[in-house]
Formats: structure tokens, sequence, C-alpha cells
């Protein structure tokens, strides 16, 4: 390990015993910025950055802000109890995913599955690394990594590819095919939900919509491509009024990643981290979210709370707690009987 790398991790002991000078904080902050241009911290793999510079900043912005409770609106809200950056950010991937268990979808045929309520980690036979969101899964044919790397999803995944420039990796969900050569980005591809989207964070991918086969779509880092898996009348949440419009003319979207201008983290990626994000979304898509997380059923008894929209953020809270907090933001209620919850006006 550098000298320069030495000092970065010492500093971060520091801060996560909560003993940085302001000359010290002010060289983290600058550390920080440095980490948009790339950083030479050793990393273990993409996802482990992303955690780094989100739990950072999530610390260097607490220390300039009072203590709110977590009742709060709570998209801006910063939890109470510190993550220790001692222990190195990546913990909270290397602790929280439990390791993914590979099995025979067909005779010729592998698949990662995860149920709902948990989160998986799994290296591919290329060396790609794959974190799955719950109630996904990730099927690939027996000759994966020799003469092709095409795999199939159904659900989210974060991906950090192997680079491997005579074998392009190739993501097929229900609405499109992403074809990558070696960068980290997010694919939502859920049977259920409104949308499907791939987010890039680091390199390049070329998404072709299935609706327009010919069309092929070259993302750039921090952008997203959004496509209707349903016919829509709203906007999806996280997707501006312009996007909203192409959407209903060409079939798909573009739009950044969704920036909370509190921490700086990435919404689309939050789930990584074993965190919840929302950015105006409504409590309709919410719920399945929340599903999928707490393994419950959601049952709204009225509809029109369904339509009510939330912006905000979540780490460590239980589903009530989750929901109580929302409670703060607009009027609802909720009743919990065994794993099912429902919700009225």
């Amino acid at each position: 390990m550098s000298s320069d790398q030495q000092r970065i991790h010492s500093l971060l002991h520091k801060y996560g015993r909560q003993q940085c000078t302001p000359e010290e904080l002010a060289e983290l902050e600058s550390w920080y910025a440095s980490l948009g241009g790339g950083s030479s911290l050793p990393f273990p793999d993409a996802a482990a950055e992303l955690a780094v510079k989100e739990t950072l900043w999530q610390q260097i912005n607490r220390s300039k802000q009072p203590a709110r409770s977590f009742r709060l609106p709570v998209w801006a809200r910063v939890a109470a109890i510190a993550l220790p950056l001692a222990a190195g950010a990546w913990f909270l991937l290397k602790k929280t995913p439990a390791p993914a268990t590979v099995t025979a979808a067909r005779a010729d045929a592998r698949s990662i599955t995860t149920p709902y309520g948990a989160t998986r980690q799994a290296t591919l036979p290329d060396g790609t690394e794959v974190w799955l969101n719950a109630g996904s899964s990730l099927t690939y044919g027996p000759g994966f990594g020799d003469s092709q790397r095409e795999v199939t999803l159904s659900g989210e995944a974060f991906f950090d590819v192997e680079k491997d420039a005579g074998k392009p990796f190739v993501i097929h969900t229900g609405k499109m095919d992403i074809r990558v050569l070696g960068t980290a980005f997010n694919v939502k591809a859920y049977p259920n939900d409104q949308t499907h989207e791939a987010s890039l964070i680091r390199g390049a991918i070329e998404v072709s919509p299935l609706s327009h086969p010919d069309k092929k779509v070259l993302l750039k880092p921090n952008e997203k491509i959004v496509l209707p898996n349903q016919p829509l009348t709203t906007s999806p949440g996280m997707l501006p009024e312009e996007g909203f419009k192409a959407l209903q003319r060409d079939g798909y979207a573009l739009a950044a990643v969704s920036v909370n201008p509190a921490d700086r983290s990435v919404a689309e990626t939050a789930w990584v981290t074993n965190r919840l994000a929302f950015m105006n979304e409504s409590f309709q898509d919410i719920a399945l979210r929340l599903e999928r997380k707490f393994e419950v059923k959601i049952v709204f008894a009225d509809s029109s709370a369904s339509a009510l929209r939330f912006t905000a953020t979540f780490e460590d809270e239980n589903i009530r707690e989750t929901l109580e907090a929302l409670q703060y933001t607009a009027p609802f209620n909720f009743r919990i009987d065994r794993q099912t919850i429902y919700i009225t006006r």
C-alpha cells in the first residue's frame, strides 16, 4: 500500500471514531472529490467503490448538519448512527449479501436466484461480479465464458463485468438487450414493475429495445434508459416530464440517474448497499419494492393511497418504521396483519 493510501486509510479510521480535525476533514473532502476521476484506493470491486463514495459523502455531510430525527422528511435525513469507516465501507457489501446458490434451471442451463427478503452476490465463470436484488433470477447456458457471455435477467442486478473484447457480455430482459465490453451498471427488469431500466455507473453499454430491434442506444456514465413494461398514464417516478413524453412517443426515454442532493448517492444503486431510496415515486411502485425487501404483501384498501408520491431514503428501518416515516410526509394509515399490510387514507 502506498503512503497516500496509508494516509487515507488512517483518516478513515479517525473519521469512524469522530476524531478528525477540521484540516483532516478538508483532506477527506478533497479525496472524495477526486474519486469522480478515479481513485488509487484498492477497491475490491465497483460496488465496493460505490459504497465507499456514498458512505463517505454521508459522513462528510453529517458533520456539517445538525442531527435530525428519522421521522423528519427523510430524503435529506441522516441516520442517527454513523457507519464506522474504520472497518472499511465495503464491509457493507461483504456482510450483507448471502453467497449465491447456483442451481440447474434446465439440463443445459444454470440459474442464480434470490427470494424475497434477501440479496445475493455471485461470481460468474468469466469473473464478472453480480449482485442480485430480492426476487430476482439470472440464467446462463453451459457455454458461458467459453463461446459466449450471454445471460437472461428477471428482476434487478448490479453488474461489474470482466473485460473481454472478443466476447461481449450480453444481458437479455423482457424489454431490452444490453451489450457490454467491460463496465459497471444496474439493470432493473421485474416482470410486475411499470418500467424496465438500465443505469450506467462506469464505462459504456449499448441497449437495444426489443420494441425497436434495429435501434442501438449508447449510454454514458450516470445515464439510464427507461422502457415501459405496461401502458402508462402518468410519469413513473424518477423520470422528468420531458422523459415521460419521450417514453410515450418513442417507446423509451433517456434520463440522468437520480442523485440524492444531500449525500450524492445514486438512488438506482442504493439497494446494493442495503438501502431503499425513492425519488418522487408512487406508493404503488414503492409497495412492490417493500414487498420484495420485507417479504410482505401490501394491499391498498383505498385506491387513492396508491397514487401518493414519496421522496425518501432508508438504511436499517424495518417495515413498520419505514411506513411510519412515510406517514410524516403524506396522510395515510396502515394495519399489519402478520405478513399482510393494509393501506387506507
